[in-house]
């Protein structure tokens, strides 16, 4: 029955980043509710693979989520990119965060110098949407975090 509810909670997590990445990409919002559905999946990995490590990726989380709100205060990205951040380093707590962060940063480096050359596409009428969906970048952090650290238990390091 564990096994089932680990196999449940990875599968909603990185869907639901998955899912995420695709909503921010398409609408340039991410939902409360799918950011919810991550950070239950998240505290739920943990409940299964390292109970007595919640306070402290908690702790982490709030961290991340008071760092995102004042980078959407100074309009330096969304609300919804600094919860689904917040949502993603439940999971990861202080030894995942690094990687974390450093996947993101790559990812939306990536994301950036591909929107930059978007605009310059020969014959491009229209004008792409302004913005980065940064959400896109947190998702593949977040997976390339997980993929690289203990955040997944047995599945980790595939």
């Amino acid at each position: 029955m564990a096994t089932l509810l680990f196999l449940l909670c990875v599968i909603v997590y990185m869907g639901g980043l998955a899912l995420a990445a695709g909503w921010d990409l398409a609408t340039r919002a991410i939902p409360n509710i799918l950011v919810g559905a991550i950070a239950a999946a998240a505290v739920g990995l943990l409940l299964l693979n390292a109970p007595s490590s919640l306070p402290s990726h908690g702790v982490v989380a709030l961290v991340v989520l008071i760092g995102g709100a004042i980078l959407f205060v100074l309009r330096l990205w969304g609300a919804g990119d600094a919860k689904l951040l917040a949502a993603a380093a439940i999971v990861l707590g202080t030894k995942g965060l690094p990687l974390l962060i450093l996947g993101t940063a790559m990812a939306g480096g990536i994301l950036a110098v591909i929107y930059i050359g978007m605009r310059y596409l020969p014959g491009r009428r229209t004008k792409p949407a302004t913005g980065l969906p940064y959400g896109v970048a947190i998702a593949c952090g977040a997976i390339l975090a997980c993929l690289g650290t203990n955040a997944l238990g047995p599945l980790s390091g595939l």
